[in-house]
């Protein structure tokens, strides 16, 4: 029945006929009668040949064994096939990045050799300052080249870069280009942080991008805007502080934003708020050196809270708190140096104090208390000077003093005359 020379429509009746399964044959001779009739007058039969998937379900029945193993092998085919692909394709969208961050590497190297010719070709800034600058972005450079970097390291590097200039120009006297930077670096800094990139490192890198950004702002007499960026600061060094309070860097610079904005304060004559801020910029720092006795800079903050809160006692005219504040910061000061084997830098700090005391008291009409102090001052500061030559604070003290002692010079001359 098979043959080549057998009709169609007669293979499909006679197939239909000899169906196994009962359901699928004629259910009577007479349809079998009157679909041969059919074909024998050319008129279309009620058989219908078998589909290709019903040839497949009818030979899984018959032999279930050898169809299963072939849908194994085809799965197994299909699976190898699709790991095939997918590997293929990771690999290209590796490569796709690889270029990507080479290319935007190239970028920001080209930007980084721009900076440089900036500041080689900028008389103004002293030549050891100069070179400093250039090889610390040279240094920057050669990070940049290094072939493990993702994106995101090619962006935070650039940025952290970046701040060198921002130095440079703070230096060359170009404050609102530096402003500029800095908030492109904020930008940037805030894109990365959302991105979950790093965000211990930027969280501590956004507080110093405010920190500078409200110092600049502060220059330029906009306080409002200042306070703006010292308060997102402190969000920033807060939260790394609650995250790990154990850690004395963290404790010490949230004491000093925290004396940034008592400073702002009492300039916005809100003393009530300063004196609280103050008196927990002084916790911390008193934290911040129980966790690191052997620094003696950790000191720097709890005499320089002490001073601030002098200025809150001198505001509210509390005369015997200011003096117990100043006294404070003068021998905190004191032991800070002593402590660190009379390191120069710690010693302007006490030079400082000494000196802010006196005018104190020269404004308290306590003139000979304002000469004895200012006479420390000036021994501290020829100690300094022997030290540290280069330094321009003993010049400038120098003429400060001079001034000082003409004032009080002159309220002696008027308290003696009444």
């Amino acid at each position: 029945m098979a043959e080549a020379n057998c009709p169609a429509a007669l293979h499909t009746v006679i197939e239909k006929a000899l169906q196994i399964d009962p359901t699928r044959r004629y259910s009577t001779i007479a349809e079998f009668r009157n679909d041969l009739q059919n074909v024998l007058d050319y008129r279309p039969i009620t058989a219908r040949r078998t589909g290709r998937m019903e040839k497949l379900r009818l030979w899984v029945r018959r032999q279930p064994a050898l169809a299963g193993l072939s849908i194994c092998l085809l799965a197994l085919m299909l699976a190898v096939g699709g790991l095939g692909l997918h590997a293929a394709s990771v690999a290209n969208i590796a490569t796709v990045e690889a270029e990507e961050v080479r290319r935007l590497a190239d970028a920001y190297i080209l930007d980084f050799d721009n900076y440089i010719l900036e500041i080689e070709t900028d008389p103004l800034i002293p030549g050891e300052a100069r070179n400093g600058f250039i090889q610390r972005l040279r240094r920057r450079q050669d990070r940049m080249r290094e072939d493990s970097l993702s994106r995101s390291d090619m962006t935070y590097l650039a940025n952290v870069g970046q701040f060198i200039l921002v130095e440079y120009r703070e230096l060359s006297g170009r404050a609102e280009d530096a402003r500029d930077l800095l908030t492109s670096i904020s930008t940037q800094f805030q894109l990365l942080y959302r991105a979950g990139y790093k965000m211990e490192d930027l969280a501590f890198d956004l507080f110093q991008t405010h920190i500078r950004l409200g110092q600049i702002e502060f220059g330029f007499g906009e306080m409002l805007k200042s306070a703006r960026h010292y308060e997102t600061a402190k969000e920033y060094i807060a939260e790394l502080y609650d995250r790990d309070a154990s850690n004395p860097d963290y404790a010490d610079c949230y004491a000093a934003i925290l004396r940034k904005l008592g400073l702002q304060m009492i300039r916005m004559d809100e003393v009530a708020s300063a004196e609280e801020t103050l008196c927990h910029a002084l916790d911390l720092a008193e934290e911040a050196k129980r966790l690191s006795p052997e620094n003696p800079e950790r000191w720097r903050h709890i005499a320089g809270s002490w001073s601030e809160l002098a200025l809150v006692a001198t505001t509210e005219g509390d005369t015997t708190e200011a003096d117990k504040c100043w006294r404070q910061a003068i021998g905190t000061s004191a032991e800070m140096l002593e402590a660190a084997n009379g390191d120069p830098l710690l010693r302007v700090d006490v030079v400082l104090f000494l000196t802010e005391y006196s005018v104190y008291c020269l404004e308290q009409n306590r003139l000979d208390e304002a000469e004895e102090l200012l006479d420390k001052a000036s021994t501290q500061c020829d100690v300094l000077i022997r030290q540290r030559p280069d330094l321009a604070f003993g010049r400038e003290f120098r003429l400060s003093e001079i001034q000082l002692r003409n004032r009080i010079a002159a309220a002696r001359k008027k308290t003696s005359s009444e």
